[in-house]
């Protein structure tokens, strides 16, 4: 791989600037052991299997979560209720999304990461019958229900691949991985919707959640037989792999435990369930989360309410400004949302790895701030471009292609925001990746959750127009929070409540090194 031959170190404070493992020019962080069962010492190959499995488990999962988005109205319809009632099945399944990391991350203290993963999908299955079997004029509460029940398992895949990407990757591919893993969870939601939307014009609504039967069986499958153990212990303890067969090493794959790291005490596993509630709090997460909360709730609106807004007739007097689309012409403008998310994947690919070391090597030190300078372009101007845009359409009922850039702008601007945010956040708390998670994924939400308590008389006092134009100012706003961590996010990440803080990374600052070094 192209490493020195210098004796490898298990901790940043060992590293001095003539002792340094790196790769292609780039010092390696955190430095790897020279045991080849360290995950760091992996083959790409087998890092990229592990990988690719569970970002296709986290992109099933927000599949399943909001497969049911586009037939809001034909549900309202089956129900007989309204369209406001039925986009609070909308709020459950955000409610679900948000309460089950919360839940489920210590309990992958003591099951292991992939048992949790395992277990977490066989139940989805399970409740996504459920949800497909509440079909009756009198099920609507049981819908309800079960759609809150079904992203209570669908989120923690998309939690617990944080952990993964930092025990498997190095620092200065983390970018790269986070881009990938967020356009999957993210993009999940997109092709639910959209899939749902051709199922519903074409045969019975309730195949929209049947479908994800299939894929969410395959996640299951390659879970077993591929997905490998990456815990290692890092603080100096010896790492004691069991031998075990073939067979053995899957069944382990399902039951509680890890192959190199015990169970930890259950006073580490109290620690690790109250630390969300102070990272959550802590500054960097609450800008992090802010920013995270307000350009993907603003998506959210438009992605979650987007067959409302298409669908209805253009009636502003009764305050409908809709299109009169179809199911399927509500599934085909989807397609500019897909672009958006697309567009986003090749932005972060591209820059979110490369911008942060070239500013490195230019500064000779390392901040986890240079993550967030890819930014500048996606939210300062595509996301409040995007949201006027889409206001001016809906109120003076433009071109519906105007509508669409608005949608790509937005989605643009939301899914280049979030890998970025979650990549910053996560390196600012590097003991703690899947809390951050945790926590980063409440705020993400959170707005989301609460639009369709108060959209309808927000717009009633405003119009149509101004709620995407007050939007916009509000996605400046959050925007101008993570700029000022450029200035004062070291600062920042000292006040972190009660000492959960560990941006390890950035100890290469003081001892005046660049991550790039030629």
């Amino acid at each position: 791989m192209g490493k020195s031959a210098h004796a490898h170190v298990t901790s940043i404070d060992d590293i001095d600037a003539k002792n340094l493992k790196t790769e292609n020019g780039i010092v390696l962080v955190p430095q790897p052991t020279d045991d080849p069962k360290d995950p760091l010492n992996w083959s790409a190959l087998r890092k990229n299997i592990t990988f690719a499995i569970i970002s296709f488990n986290a992109f099933v999962s927000l599949v399943s979560a909001f497969s049911f988005t586009s037939g809001l109205v034909v549900e309202a319809k089956v129900f007989h209720v309204t369209s406001q009632q039925m986009s609070y099945a909308v709020s459950a399944n955000l409610a679900g999304l948000i309460a089950g990391p919360i839940v489920q991350t210590p309990l992958a203290k003591i099951l292991g990461i992939n048992a949790t993963l395992f277990w977490s999908t066989f139940i989805l299955m399970l409740m996504t019958v459920w949800s497909a079997e509440m079909s009756g004029r009198d099920d609507y509460k049981g819908f309800v229900t079960s759609r809150a029940f079904v992203s209570f398992f669908a989120t923690i895949p998309h939690v617990l691949g944080n952990g993964i990407i930092v025990n498997i990757f190095y620092l200065h591919q983390r970018g790269k991985a986070f881009s990938f893993y967020a356009f999957c969870f993210l993009f999940g939601g997109i092709v639910g919707q959209s899939l749902g939307g051709y199922i519903i014009q074409h045969t019975k609504w309730t195949w929209q959640m049947w479908y994800t039967l299939f894929p969410q069986g395959l996640a299951l499958i390659l879970i077993f037989f591929f997905v490998e153990d990456t815990t290692w212990n890092r603080n100096g303890l010896e790492n004691k792999s069991a031998r075990r067969s073939w067979l053995g090493a899957r069944l382990a794959t399902v039951t509680p435990g890890t192959e190199n790291w015990p169970r930890p005490p259950w006073g580490e596993i109290w620690r690790f369930a109250y630390a969300p509630f102070l990272i959550v709090f802590s500054p960097v997460t609450v800008i992090g989360g802010l920013f995270s909360a307000v350009y993907f709730g603003f998506f959210a609106m438009v992605a979650n309410l987007i067959s409302i807004f298409l669908e209805q007739p253009w009636a502003p007097k009764k305050g409908m400004h809709g299109y009169g689309f179809d199911f399927q012409t509500t599934s085909l403008f989807t397609l500019s949302i897909w672009i958006g998310c697309i567009a986003a994947q090749l932005w972060g690919m591209l820059l979110n790895d490369r911008l942060p070391l070239w500013i490195s090597k230019r500064r000779n030190q390392w901040h986890p701030e240079y993550r967030l300078h890819t930014l500048w372009f996606p939210a300062m101007i595509a996301m409040p471009v995007g949201l006027g845009l889409f206001g001016a359409g809906l109120q003076h009922h433009l071109h519906y292609m105007v509508l669409a850039l608005g949608a790509f702008l937005i989605t643009f601007g939301a899914f280049a925001a979030q890998p970025v945010a979650l990549n910053y956040v996560v390196e600012c708390f590097e003991r703690n990746p899947q809390e951050v998670g945790t926590c980063l994924n409440a705020w993400r939400l959170a707005l989301g959750l609460a639009i369709p308590f108060f959209l309808q008389q927000w717009e009633k006092s405003v119009g149509v127009g101004w709620v995407f134009g007050m939007a916009a100012f509000f996605s400046l706003f959050a925007w101008m929070l993570v700029a000022a961590t450029f200035v004062i996010g070291k600062r920042l990440r000292g006040a972190s409540i009660g000492n959960t803080g560990a941006a390890v990374e950035d100890d290469l600052s003081g001892k005046g090194i660049a991550l790039q070094v030629r």
